[in-house]
């Protein structure tokens, strides 16, 4: 009679690096399925037999492959030679088929390709590099028909056991898109990045409120530290970017051409916009006047705050710096916090309704059509907000510069 072989558990598998065995070896979990252990490597194997020629089917690497997941390959395995298949060439059929157009890899390259024209190239950068990182080494060769919800929840883990809680809902919502183009198009019949998943990772809690903005003392402490700041160019950037609500992008990017300072706004082309779509911020005397500033030291074209290095436009660090030296921490204030303390002061002050408050902030929809007609929608009301908003920060500033 046979000798039983004892399963393997996930602990086995895990610690199985023991330094007193000699390397390499094996550990079974039975019916032909083994993990060969070196001192580099642990490799999910399994011996099998076909038209009686016996023969060793890799099914991968642990941890990528986990003791579950081995386990389910090896079923797969066995229903192959149970159908008198070939598991060996089988893979190799679904390996070529999973480099070809239906793989998850090409499905994610023929998604960005229909977001080239509508996504600006840092957002490109960004998505793809997500994509590279955190989908491709783990199902980017398989055949899209072959994903299921599993495989985008082992995904959604994986970003959460590295702290990024908020990541792993927003990978989620990226396959999502890539998938939902597979479906439009009829290579499969539904979606598996479920939004249901959602409910299966941690929550991020979400702070709505900037910190700032309860604690008008250390709001005014911000304002001063601007005025003082010691880089010229950083300073009135940062202050331009305060008084308008604008993206850090926005501003850092800022180009004089954009600058229309005898109707005192700012228009921002389409290509520079997040999603490509042109937006107008208005501007305070304030504002006005920091752009008058400038327009002697680095119009009349070109960008507006240009690296005093470089002569390229401002990096998000040097806004970031002049927040960090002056003892702002990354749990008080945050350089895209500025627009989130805009919108919550504005919201608590009731300087306008939603719409108004929204359009301020280039928070529009995606129709094309619509956004024609946003340049000139309640532009006397953008415009009071604005102004407001801005008088408020001198009032602020002076307020508590007295106390």
């Amino acid at each position: 009679m046979p000798r039983l072989t004892k399963p393997l558990t996930a602990t086995e598998v895990k610690n199985a690096d023991d330094k007193k065995r000699a390397y390499p070896y094996k550990l079974s979990d039975g019916r032909g399925l083994y993990v060969h252990v070196t001192a580099f490597s642990k490799i999910w194997r399994m011996r099998i037999k076909f038209h009686g020629k016996e023969s060793v089917y890799t099914i991968g690497r642990y941890p990528e492959i986990s003791l579950v997941d081995a386990r389910r390959e090896a079923e797969r395995i066995r229903a192959e030679l149970a159908q008198g298949i070939n598991p060996i060439e089988s893979a190799k059929e679904r390996k070529a088929k999973a480099e070809g157009r239906d793989s998850v890899k090409a499905l994610a390259k023929d998604f960005l390709a229909t977001k080239e024209e509508e996504w600006k190239p840092e957002h490109m950068k960004r998505v793809t590099s997500r994509i590279e990182r955190d989908v491709l080494p783990y199902i980017g060769r398989r055949d899209i028909e072959s994903i299921k919800p599993d495989d985008i929840l082992g995904i959604m883990k994986r970003v959460e056991e590295r702290g990024s809680l908020y990541m792993s809902k927003r990978v989620r919502s990226m396959l999502h898109q890539i998938f939902d183009l597979a479906v439009v198009q009829g290579r499969i019949p539904s979606n598996p990045a479920k939004r249901g998943l959602n409910k299966l990772v941690k929550s991020h809690q979400t702070q709505h409120r900037a910190a700032l903005v309860d604690k008008p003392e250390r709001f005014a402490e911000l304002l001063r530290a601007i005025d003082s700041y010691g880089g010229f160019y950083t300073k009135k950037a940062f202050d331009l970017l305060m008084r308008t609500g604008a993206r850090s992008i926005e501003i850092r990017e800022l180009t004089w051409d954009e600058v229309d300072l005898e109707n005192r706004r700012i228009i921002k082309a389409s290509t520079n916009m997040k999603m490509r779509r042109e937006h107008v911020f208005f501007l305070s005397t304030q504002s006005i006047n920091i752009l008058q500033e400038m327009l002697p030291l680095t119009g009349p074209d070109g960008y507006v705050f240009p690296s005093d290095i470089t002569g390229e436009p401002l990096s998000g660090n040097a806004l970031l710096k002049l927040l960090r030296s002056n003892g702002f921490t990354k749990d008080e204030m945050s350089v895209h916090g500025v627009r989130t303390l805009f919108r919550t002061t504005a919201d608590d002050m009731k300087w306008g309704d939603n719409r108004t408050l929204e359009l301020s902030l280039a928070h529009t929809d995606g129709d094309k059509v619509r956004a024609a007609y946003l340049r000139n929608e309640k532009v006397d009301e953008r415009r009071e907000v604005i102004q407001k908003w801005s008088d408020y920060l001198d009032e602020l500033r002076d307020r508590w510069t007295q106390m």
